[in-house]
């Protein structure tokens, strides 16, 4: 079976079978013998913060000598993007291969008279086996959604289960209250395994305080006034800094990732590295040299100084509200042209609420993706600026940028992508 085959059998599984628990995927691990035992694993839940932690440790283990591995979802152009080896993405011939193998199990399930896994069950399983087989020191693993029946919660003995901020996300299968939504994310949580927390409402901290309770494990807790930074030099995209807190004490570190909020995903992946120095020799040059060179697309990424753009991948209030502190810490003299991009399923509204606190003006247009938001939606009727076509969108913001304004395009990773592409494209042509 080709690449391109193995595509389109995984777009032909009806997305109707998805249903909120995980038992698919716990069969799916038995009928393919259990790889999720050879993996080495930290699990990762949260609504925002998960990439950017991920990707520090990631950094921090290669530079380290160790071979790390990842799954982080969505994919936005390819499905080779969920799943990496140091950095680099799962090539077309072994996405053939792990397929192949899920494929043999699914076909196995079904004929024994379960249902069939679904398409994200299937990519999480290739993601397994693909990892267990490569094989990795370490896998970083990123739930898909919640927590507790996503596809991800096989493991029954990670290293360490890591949750970063949890905000208002995917509230029509997590819940409406704060107090659910983490009740969802709580679930990677795992008998006598360590939790490590990040900053968050106290609503929060309750539920995942409780949870560890009830697993008897230990829960390690980075509050936000326990994590202290003192800024040493900062440029447009990068900064020197001290921080520290009750668990670590670094200084003059250095780091490209700009935003208040990346200091937070810091914390968070130091104190997992703290952790993780019990099973692997990492050094504080490895931590040094790991931060220094970590990169992470389409988050507070600038990807031209002239004309002045911003890209960012917020889906939500808070990733707007990380934006506007970003905005006014970095960017105070500028104009922000923001151009805006989001899915049908999210508070649209309360973003460009936000948004327009810090915007000279907006630009409305449509991700690639079949669950974008409309321009006709009736919620957008007073934004004369609209644009289906997200290429005539930012066509649009080139022709009023001047040398005060920053374009900024946000709203979703699946608008920041591709404009990251088509930018790099129109910039370089001129």
């Amino acid at each position: 079976m080709t690449y391109q085959n193995c595509l389109k059998h995984i777009e032909s599984i009806d997305a109707n079978n998805y249903k909120p628990d995980h038992e698919n995927s716990l069969r799916l691990m038995t009928y393919l013998g259990h790889p999720e035992e050879n993996l080495k694993v930290v699990h990762f839940a949260g609504s925002n913060g998960k990439g950017s932690t991920i990707q520090f440790i990631k950094h921090i283990m290669m530079e380290a000598g160790y071979s790390v591995g990842s799954f982080m979802s969505p994919h936005i152009l390819s499905p080779l993007e969920l799943v990496s080896r140091n950095n680099e993405p799962i090539s077309e011939n072994q996405f053939q291969t792990a397929f192949t193998k899920v494929l043999g199990a699914c076909e196995s399930i079904v004929k024994d008279g379960y249902p069939h896994p679904t398409t994200f069950e299937i990519l999480t399983a290739m993601a397994i086996v693909h990892l267990a087989d490569e094989p990795v020191d370490l896998a970083l693993i990123e739930v898909g959604m919640g927590g507790r029946y996503d596809s991800t919660n096989v493991f029954s003995n990670p290293l360490l289960t890591v949750i970063t901020s949890i905000d208002y996300d995917h509230q029509q299968w997590l819940g409406s209250t704060l107090n659910e939504i983490a009740g969802h994310k709580a679930g990677i949580i795992k008998k006598n395994v360590p939790t490590i927390l990040g900053p968050n409402k106290l609503e929060v901290v309750q539920v995942i305080t409780e949870e560890v309770r009830e697993k008897g494990g230990k829960l390690y807790l980075l509050d936000q006034g326990l994590i202290h930074v003192k800024t040493l030099m900062q440029t447009i995209n990068h900064q020197l800094f001290h921080i520290k807190s009750p668990h670590f004490d670094y200084k003059a570190l250095q780091m490209t990732m700009i935003g208040e909020h990346q200091y937070q995903n810091l914390a968070i992946a130091l104190l997992t590295v703290k952790h993780l120095r019990k099973y692997y020799n990492i050094t504080s040059s490895h931590i040094k040299k790991g931060v220094k060179s970590t990169s992470w697309t389409c988050r507070n990424d600038i990807i031209s100084k002239d004309p002045l753009i911003m890209l960012d991948g917020g889906h939500n209030s808070a990733g707007v509200e990380a934006m506007a502190q970003l905005i006014e810490s970095r960017f105070s003299d500028k104009n922000v042209l923001t151009v805006f991009g989001v899915m049908k399923d999210k508070a649209h509204e309360d973003m460009l609420n936000l948004i327009q606190n810090f915007s000279s003006d907006v630009i409305i247009t449509e991700p690639l993706s079949p669950r974008k938001l409309n321009i006709d939606d009736p919620s957008l009727k007073d934004y004369e600026l609209k644009y289906s076509d997200y290429k005539e969108a930012l066509k649009k913001a080139l022709e009023l940028v001047d040398s005060k304004t920053l374009i900024l395009v946000m709203g979703s990773l699946y608008l920041a992508y591709p404009a990251k592409e088509w930018f790099i494209t129109e910039l370089e042509s001129d």
